[in-house]
């Protein structure tokens, strides 16, 4: 994703970014959150799924380190549809 951009660009970007940590089973963000941002694994793994209406846990994607969600959502203006979950710590 970053791999086309030049120093300067990468130095911009990484001024507006938050480290966040989270613990195994930790909620990263629910389904229905705001997403004012995207995210980028680093490290570990994180779940991204939704809860059927019959109350069935579905998941869609496991987010590996160099992986991101929620760039589509955030330039949508759209809340988050699926919830993310850490699986690692």
């Amino acid at each position: 994703m970053f791999s086309e951009m030049s120093p300067g660009e990468l130095d911009r970007i990484a001024l507006g970014t938050l480290a966040v940590h989270a613990e195994k089973g930790e909620t990263v963000c629910r389904t229905g959150d705001p997403c004012n941002g995207f995210h980028v694994v680093v490290y570990g793994q994180v779940k991204l799924g939704f809860t059927s209406p019959q109350g069935i846990e579905k998941v869609v994607e496991i987010i590996r380190p160099g992986q991101s969600f929620g760039e589509a959502l955030m330039f949508l203006d759209k809340p988050y549809i699926v919830f993310a979950q850490a699986l690692t710590d």
